[in-house]
């Protein structure tokens, strides 16, 4: 895993400036705005598993809008489902300890609640990456929903990757404070640019780890487009 390349890849086109001003636009449109980026991402890694990496990613393209939309829709929909399913536990883990603390218990079952809440909370969300990018991933390229909850295919892609799922979430998260941190240093001008860039990020651990899934023998998740999508270096260049 090439983990530093990961942020680096946000400024490797020639039109960053203007992808990062535009992505940045998509952050501060409520709710669709996040969708369309992860929608255009998407789009990005197809490019870069059938071309590889050498390649310089598409620019940011307003007029197709709808079209990021589009595809970031289903690991939109997955994501709120997994959220759903998950949101409970999360409750339990977190209201149960409270409750305990609200009753005023001896300081040293004070403590040892609290540890257990904060321990339970961050177990639970690094299963919560390790279970999300593996199905993200695979309803963004195949851009659809209920493939994606394969169970057949979410074993098989924990079983090969559990090390590197782990790894990364570490990674992203401790970097992401460090990111977050800076663009508040910016006179809070920079978080929205911040979010932008650990989002390409993201993207681009979500490239490393599929392609050393399938490295490791992992089952190539089934394209939407059969025929390679149109080079993105040019400026009429459409994906369907």
């Amino acid at each position: 895993m090439r983990y530093i390349d990961s942020y680096r890849f946000a400024f490797q086109s020639d039109n960053w400036q203007k992808n990062l001003l535009l992505t940045s636009v998509c952050v501060l449109i409520p709710y669709v705005g996040i969708v369309v980026f992860s929608g255009y991402l998407f789009e990005l890694l197809e490019f870069k598993h059938r071309h590889g990496d050498e390649e310089p990613y598409a620019d940011f393209d307003f007029n197709r809008f709808v079209d990021y939309l589009k595809r970031g829709l289903w690991p939109f929909l997955c994501s709120l489902v997994i959220n759903a399913v998950l949101m409970p536990v999360f409750m339990v883990i977190y209201l149960i300890p409270m409750l305990i603390i609200m009753a005023d218990p001896p300081a040293v079952i004070a403590f040892m609640v609290t540890v257990v809440m904060v321990v339970g909370m961050g177990l639970l969300t690094i299963v919560l990456s390790m279970v999300t990018i593996p199905i993200s991933l695979r309803a963004g390229l195949q851009q659809e929903f209920a493939p994606a909850f394969s169970l057949d295919y979410l074993k098989s892609f924990v079983k090969l990757m559990w090390r590197e799922l782990l790894l990364s979430s570490l990674f992203l998260t401790a970097t992401g404070f460090a990111v977050a941190f800076l663009g508040f240093a910016a006179c809070c001008i920079g978080v929205v640019p911040a979010i932008a860039i650990m989002m390409f990020a993201q993207l681009h651990i979500e490239y490393q780890l599929y392609e050393l899934y399938l490295q490791r023998g992992g089952s190539e998740i089934p394209l939407k487009t059969p025929e390679p999508p149109a080079r993105f270096d040019e400026p009429s260049a459409h994906l369907p």
